[in-house]
């Protein structure tokens, strides 16, 4: 699995590496993917990583971020609900770091999608789950 964001070119850097972390890596691997998707503690390396951001074309009226799972399997062990809980904890944690690394009065549209291997269920066709875009305003001073 492969976690990337594509941010705006105006983000300002103590975001950019945040999210280019081991730190941010680590939450993510932790609370999220092994909580939710029930992944082994064994993950390492080329099972999971979070790759360095993108930068997007600027010109757009604020900043944003776009939080992309990657090379995510669907199986026996892991339920629709799953993925919704995944989705709302990377969600999360991306509100989190944006919080603490943009000052004050900034906002960041934030939107996060799992792209999935299959579609995730019978009754759902889908095999791409999207949040919908939030602003998120930072709280740095």
């Amino acid at each position: 699995m492969k976690l990337k964001a594509v941010l705006d070119p105006g983000t300002p850097k103590g975001l950019v590496d945040y999210l280019n972390s081991r730190e941010f890596a680590a939450i993510i691997l932790n609370d999220v993917l092994k909580a939710h998707l029930h992944i082994p503690s064994s993950w390492i390396g080329a099972d999971f990583y979070v790759q360095n951001c993108d930068f997007g074309v600027g010109g757009n009226p604020g900043l944003f971020c776009e939080a992309r799972l990657t090379g995510v399997s669907k199986n026996d062990d892991r339920s629709v609900n799953d993925f919704r809980r995944t989705l709302t904890a990377i969600e999360q944690e991306y509100k989190i770091a944006i919080h603490r690394s943009i000052p004050r009065g900034t906002k960041v549209q934030l939107m996060v999608c799992i792209m999935l291997d299959r579609p995730i269920g019978d009754k759902d066709p889908q095999s791409l789950l999207e949040s919908q875009p939030i602003d998120v305003e930072g709280e740095a001073a």
